[in-house]
């Protein structure tokens, strides 16, 4: 996403030792602010984060702006959030950065957790699941067509995707819409790693309901381990049907399938700590392995 200002600091060298994006335009919307985000933050040291974080202050104050918030690449379609407690596991896939650095800068530059998010493992070796899944699964079954991904028809399913996810995540927490093209291109670098067979899709008259997008941890590949670990990426219903046991089809059939594939390990990722999806497991034992959070300062 294009940012409005890029700004830096320097050493008494002239060397830069910092530097972040701003965006003040078309950011989330709150009731009672006008949100100004502050993204792709780097900085060698904490003084020169400590400038920097100042200095973004100040520039989006004079925008207009009375709330800053970070770290967040323009929106929450793009890479936000800060490593709150690392814990020992390594980072998976498209996740965040693991070290919890970031966020010390912030909280020494006077900003307060604003949002807090989790990542949460489950054992499948040990998993078990429960005859209301099962039931639920069979009886939503007979109304609902749940498809896989159709991997030969991918820009066109990329696009059904995105619509259904525009409307699904219409009132999630710092919501802000993106179009189709910027959309796919976040997408496009896993179409090679995607497995059509671990992607549901749920959907009645052509519509899409619900829909469970998981991929391979292919950090894993890179550290020279076998791909063990499957990563729970989206969990989504359309508004009007929540409540209905969608998201419980879905899980059911997305545990399943994984077993079938062979993996040993679920991650259901960079959940809203307050969102209901945490409750993705039912008499299993799930570990939350790490914690994460965006910060925010009045301006």
């Amino acid at each position: 996403m294009q940012a409005q200002q890029t700004i830096c600091t320097r050493n008494i060298n002239g060397e830069i030792t910092g530097h972040c994006d701003l965006w003040w335009r078309n950011t989330p919307p709150d009731p009672n602010h006008h949100i100004g985000l502050i993204g792709r933050f780097h900085a060698d040291d904490s003084d020169s984060a400590q400038r920097l974080l100042e200095n973004a202050g100040n520039r989006l104050k004079a925008e207009g702006c009375t709330l800053a918030l970070g770290p967040m690449d323009g929106d929450s379609w793009h890479s936000y959030r800060a490593t709150t407690r690392a814990g020992t596991r390594p980072a998976f896939v498209m996740e965040p950065s693991v070290d919890d650095t970031l966020a010390g800068y912030f909280t020494a530059a006077g900003f307060n957790l604003h949002s807090r998010y989790i990542s949460a493992e489950m054992d499948l070796d040990g998993a078990r699941i429960s005859n209301r899944y099962r039931l639920l699964s069979w009886f939503l079954g007979k109304r609902l067509r749940l498809r896989n991904l159709d991997i030969e028809d991918y820009d066109a399913e990329m696009e059904r995707i995105h619509r259904f996810c525009c409307r699904a995540f219409a009132d999630n927490h710092l919501y802000t819409p993106i179009d189709a093209r910027e959309f796919c291109a976040l997408y496009e670098p896993l179409r090679a790693h995607i497995n059509p067979e671990l992607v549901f899709i749920v959907e009645k008259d052509g519509q899409i309901l619900g829909l469970l997008f998981a991929i391979p941890d292919l950090n894993q590949l890179q550290r020279g381990e076998a791909i063990d670990t499957l990563i729970f990426k989206t969990l989504a219903v359309a508004p009007e049907m929540r409540g209905r046991g969608i998201a419980f089809l879905l899980m059911y059939r997305g545990l399943r399938a994984a077993r079938a594939a062979g993996y040993r390990r679920i991650i259901h990722a960079l959940m809203y700590r307050d969102n209901r999806s945490r409750g993705f497991s039912d008499n299993n034992q799930v570990d939350v392995i790490r914690e994460y959070g965006l910060f925010s300062r009045e301006l």
